[in-house]
């Protein structure tokens, strides 16, 4: 699988990780906090198994604290990275001249998110099937659910997505699944019951099972709030078919509104890319045509009433029962 933004290089430095913690959340972070997280991304998905990492980073799946901190004070240099002290009120100077380190608090400017996310981005391949799995076993009520509803979620997420992370042409969406399955059990994230239901595992270094999921889920939260954004700009083909710029340009429009409006969370979702990849899905999953160069709502979705019902199955894959 790789990312579908184009990064094949399976290297996975401190930048790049650490661009992966500071991504997923909006509020300060604590420098233990990061330190903590910042294992916990290194011990999991396919980056402890198949990436290249330096042994300065880190050496038998633990990462080294001031690689971290290296990698902190090179974002804090680009200026996407804000470091702040309790009870301290710096100028936007004094601020740039921080240091990270014990007694920090993090920030990223909400302007500087999609910048980040380039770093992101270089790694996000190695957890996307793991956050995939994680999602339809999180998606209400829960888990403790049938393994088959499991694995249809999966592969419905899975062929959604396929543009974002490309699978090889003769990918098995089951053989995944089941592979899936047995590493997560390994790890302690999941538990297959002899019932044939699936659950959450134990655990593993720490943290519950399902901090685990939830961590995974919510690395590639940004590509579903894309989609979600690309659902909604659906609804300027009710006035007729548009040119893909076209579309793609009203539909940031919305995705700001839809951002400041608090439908999504991550500013690095209202991405041009991302809304490429997802009208070329909607294209697979029949949602739209392009005839003469233009996008246009198939018959069956040309409605007002079809339209929100695709952002609305969209939306589900956000919506996680509750711990």
């Amino acid at each position: 699988m790789s990312c579908g933004c184009g990064h094949q290089e399976q290297h996975a430095g401190k930048e790049p990780l650490c661009a992966s913690i500071f991504g997923r959340f909006r509020e300060r972070l604590h420098f233990p906090f990061l330190i903590g997280n910042s294992g916990k991304e290194r011990r999991s998905g396919k980056a402890y198994a198949q990436a290249r990492i330096a042994p300065q980073t880190a050496q038998d799946g633990v990462l080294n604290g001031d690689a971290v901190t290296q990698a902190a004070q090179m974002f804090m240099d680009a200026e996407l990275l804000e470091t702040h002290h309790p009870g301290d009120f710096p100028s936007d100077h004094d601020r740039r001249l921080s240091r990270p380190g014990l007694g920090s608090m993090y920030r990223v400017p909400e302007r500087k998110r999609i910048e980040l996310d380039v770093s992101k981005n270089q790694i996000v391949h190695f957890f996307a099937e793991r956050a995939l799995l994680s999602i339809a076993l999180l998606m209400p009520p829960g888990p403790d659910l049938p393994v088959e509803l499991a694995r249809d979620r999966f592969a419905k997420l899975a062929e959604l997505f396929k543009h974002e992370f490309r699978y090889p042409p003769d990918t098995d969406y089951p053989a995944l699944f089941n592979e899936l399955i047995a590493t997560l059990q390994r790890a302690g994230d999941a538990e297959l019951c002899p019932d044939g239901r699936l659950d959450v595992g134990g655990g593993h270094d720490g943290y519950s099972g399902s901090v685990w999921l939830r961590t995974y889920a919510s690395i590639i939260r940004n590509f579903i709030e894309g989609y979600r954004i690309a659902a909604r700009g659906l609804t300027a083909l009710l006035r007729g078919p548009l040119q893909e710029k076209d579309l793609i340009k009203r539909t940031l429009t919305i995705g700001h509104r839809m951002y400041l409006a608090g439908e999504i969370e991550r500013h690095e979702a209202i991405s041009k890319p991302i809304l490429h990849n997802a009208l070329l899905a909607f294209k697979d999953e029949g949602y739209v045509q392009q005839r003469e160069g233009k996008y246009q709502l198939t018959a069956s979705f040309d409605s007002a009433d079809a339209v929100p019902a695709i952002e609305a199955r969209i939306a589900g894959y956000l919506e996680l029962a509750p711990e």
